[in-house]
C-alpha cells in the first residue's frame, strides 16, 4: 500500500506531499491544475521513463513510502540489490535534477530503475486510457479470464506451461537429431568412401617416398650406370688394370715386410689393411648397386602409375602416405561411433509422449475455461447492468487456435491447433447490445463502455486480487449520472480490500471516496504553482459543488453536495471494512 507520496520540482508542482491511508482515495481539481502530474509522478516513482522536461530544479524528485509484507517478494527482491526496509516499509526515492544524471534508491540503496519496474505489479496496479487499449488484446481478456477461474484454472495453466516446454524441448531435441542424423549418414558416406579408396590402393608405410626415390634413379639409369661403372673400374679393375684394391694390397705387402726391421711401422700395416678390407667392401656395394640400375621403361611407368595412385590419396587425406594411414585408423574408430549415435526411435517415442500429455492438459485447460467463462460472463454482465448498461451483455468466445503454416502443431478432435505455453485457447470478450448479434470487444466498445467493462470486471474479481494499491486514471471518462453514480458505489465496494485511488472529474464518483485530495492551481506573479492537499468537511463540499456547478458558492451546488455525500455515507456504512467519515 501506498503511504506517501512527496513531489519536489515536477512540472507545476513545486513541492507536494500527500499522506494516502486505505480505503478510497480520489483527487480531483481544475484541469490544468496537475492531477496528471501526480501520475507521472508515481509512473516516475515505479522506474517509468522520465519526460524530457519534467524535473525544473536541482532537488527534482519523487519520494514514496509503501507498506509491504517484510516476508514478501518486494521485500527479497530489495534485499538482494543491498536494501533493507524500515520495519515494514519500503522508502523509494528517485532523484533527477534539472541537467543533471537521475538517481534511484530503494530500501537505502542505489539500484537500477529497472528494479523499481520489475516490482512496479507488486507494488501498484493502475488502470488507464492504456489498460482500455490492453483491455481489447486477446491476451489480456484470457489473462482476466484466468484470473476469475481462480483455483479452477490456475494449476491446470501451471501445468499447462510446464507440458508445453517439456514439449518444446523435446520437439527440438528431435528436430536436432533427425537434422545430425542426416549429417552423420553423409559422414559415414564420406568415412566408407575413403576407407574402401585406401583399401583398394592398400599404401605401405612410408611407401611414397620409397617409390619417389626408386623412379628418380630409374629416370636416370644410363647415367648411374655409367658413374657406378667407372667407381668399380677404379675399386677394383676385373682385368687386373691397377686400382685401389690392388694398389692397397701392394701397399700392404711392401708395409708388412718393413715392420720385420722396423716394428714402430705396425700402425701404417694395420692402416693399410684396414684400407684394403674398406677398398673391397666398397667394390662389392658398387658391383652390387650398379646390378640393381634398373633403366626399363615399361618398369618405370609402373612405378609412376603407383606413384599416381598414392598422389590421390595424399591429395584428400593427407600429405603422406603416413598421415593417409593416420586418417585410416581414426576413420575406423569414429564409423564405431557413429554405430552407436542417437537412438531416433527413442526420441521419437518420447516426443509422443509429450506431445500427448500436452494435449491432455491443455484439453482440460479448455474445458475448464468454457465452464469459467459463463459464470463470468454472467457476473460481469450483472455489474454492467448496474453501471447503465443494462441491455449489454459481456460475452466470452472460446475458441481452438488453429495451426499455422510454420509453427508447431497438434491434433485436438481432428483439427490442426496451434500450441503456446497459454494453452490452445484463443479468447475473445464480446458484447452485446439488446439483441444485437455479439460483436467482439474490441470492435464494439467505446471509451466509456470500456471503463465500465474494465471496472465491472475489477469488482467481480476483487476476491481473486491480492490486497494492494489501484489506481484509476479516469476511468468514468465518458459517463455521467446515474452510471457515475454507480462508478463510485463500486470503488467504493473495491476499496473494502484494495486501497483505491481515483483521478476524476465526477462529483458522483467522488462523493463516494473515504479521503479526497484536491490538485488545486495558483498563480504567483507569472509563475502558475499547483498545490496538493487533503480535504474534509465543508472545504469537501466545495469541491464536489464547484465540480457540479463550475463555482463553490453556488447554494443550489453547496446542497446537491452534501445530498452526494450523504448518499455516499449510507452506502459506505453498510459496507464493512469501509470507513463512513466525511
Amino acid at each position: 500500500m501506498l503511504t506517501q507520496l512527496q513531489i519536489d520540482g515536477l512540472g507545476v508542482i513545486a513541492s507536494a506531499r500527500v499522506d494516502l491511508k486505505p480505503g478510497f482515495t480520489v483527487l480531483t481539481g481544475e484541469t490544468g491544475a496537475g492531477k496528471t502530474m501526480v501520475l507521472t509522478a508515481m509512473n516516475v516513482l515505479l522506474g517509468g521513463a522520465i519526460p524530457p522536461g519534467l524535473a525544473n530544479s536541482d532537488r527534482s524528485g519523487v519520494h514514496g513510502v509503501f507498506r509491504v509484507d517484510p516476508d514478501g517478494r518486494v521485500s527479497q527482491r530489495v534485499s538482494e540489490a543491498g536494501g533493507e526496509l524500515d520495519e515494514d516499509e519500503l522508502i523509494i526515492v528517485r532523484k533527477m535534477p534539472a541537467g543533471g544524471r537521475a538517481r534511484t534508491v530503494a530500501g537505502g540503496a542505489a539500484v537500477p530503475a529497472g528494479l523499481l519496474k520489475e516490482l512496479a505489479d507488486d507494488l501498484i496496479e493502475v488502470h488507464g486510457q492504456s489498460d482500455q487499449v490492453l483491455l481489447r488484446r486477446p491476451a489480456r481478456q484470457r489473462e482476466l479470464l484466468d484470473r476469475f477461474g481462480g483455483v479452477a484454472i490456475a494449476p491446470l495453466a501451471d501445468q499447462c506451461a510446464t507440458a508445453y516446454h517439456e514439449f518444446v524441448a523435446t520437439h527440438q531435441l528431435y528436430a536436432d537429431a533427425v537434422e545430425h542424423e542426416q549429417q552423420l549418414r553423409q559422414e559415414v558416406a564420406n568415412l566408407r568412401q575413403g576407407l574402401e579408396l585406401i583399401e583398394s590402393v592398400d599404401p605401405q608405410p612410408g611407401e611414397d617416398d620409397a617409390l619417389s626415390t626408386q623412379a628418380a634413379r630409374m629416370a636416370h639409369g644410363e647415367q648411374l650406370r655409367a658413374d657406378l661403372s667407372t667407381a668399380l673400374m677404379a675399386l677394383d679393375d676385373p682385368d687386373d688394370q691397377p686400382s685401389v684394391v690392388t694398389h692397397a694390397a701392394t701397399a700392404v705387402r711392401a708395409l708388412e715386410s718393413a715392420t720385420s726391421v722396423d716394428s714402430t711401422l705396425d700402425e701404417l700395416h694395420v692402416r693399410a689393411r684396414e684400407l684394403q678390407v674398406l677398398a673391397g667392401e666398397l667394390a662389392i656395394d658398387a658391383s652390387r648397386a650398379l646390378s640393381d640400375v634398373d633403366s626399363d621403361p615399361a618398369e618405370l611407368a609402373n612405378v609412376e602409375q603407383r606413384r599416381s595412385q598414392l598422389k590421390d590419396l595424399t591429395r584428400l587425406y593427407g600429405p603422406t602416405i603416413d598421415d593417409v594411414l593416420a586418417w585410416s585408423k581414426q576413420a575406423v574408430e569414429r564409423l564405431t561411433e557413429l554405430e552407436q549415435a542417437t537412438d531416433l526411435e527413442a526420441l521419437s517415442n518420447a516426443l509422443d509422449q509429450k506431445r500427448q500429455g500436452y494435449v491432455d492438459i491443455a484439453t482440460a485447460l479448455h474445458d475448464a475455461r468454457v465452464k469459467v467463462a459463463k459464470q463470468f460472463s454472467e457476473q460481469v454482465g450483472a455489474e454492467l447492468a448496474g453501471l447503465s448498461m443494462p441491455h449489454s451483455q459481456l460475452g466470452v468466445q472460446i475458441r481452438l487456435r488453429p495451426a499455422s503454416a510454420q509453427g508447431m502443431s497438434v491434433q485436438i478432435e481432428g483439427l490442426p491447433v496451434e500450441p503456446a505455453a497459454s494453452g490452445i485457447d484463443d479468447v475473445a470478450l464480446t458484447l452485446t447490445h439488446g439483441s444485437s448479434a455479439p460483436v467482439e470487444l474490441a470492435k464494439a466498445a467505446s471509451g466509456g463502455e470500456l471503463s465500465r467493462v474494465m471496472l465491472a470486471v475489477e469488482v467481480v474479481m476483487a476476491d481473486t486480487s491480492a490486497p494492494g494499491t489501484f489506481v484509476f486514471d479516469e476511468v468514468d471518462a465518458g459517463v455521467g449520472g446515474r452510471a457515475a453514480v454507480e462508478i463510485g458505489r463500486r470503488l467504493a465496494a473495491l476499496s473494502a480490500r484494495h486501497q483505491i485511488l481515483v483521478v476524476t472529474h465526477l462529483p458522483q464518483v467522488a462523493a463516494f471516496a473515504n479521503h479526497h485530495v484536491l490538485v488545486s492551481k495558483q498563480l504567483d506573479g507569472n509563475v502558475l504553482t499547483s498545490d496538493v492537499r487533503e480535504l474534509s468537511g465543508d472545504q469537501r463540499t466545495a469541491e464536489l459543488a464547484r465540480m457540479l456547478a463550475g463555482q463553490d458558492d453556488s447554494a443550489h451546488a453547496t446542497a446537491h453536495a452534501d445530498e452526494l455525500l450523504d448518499l455516499a455515507a449510507r452506502e459506505r456504512a453498510t459496507r464493512p471494512g469501509v470507513s463512513a467519515r466525511r
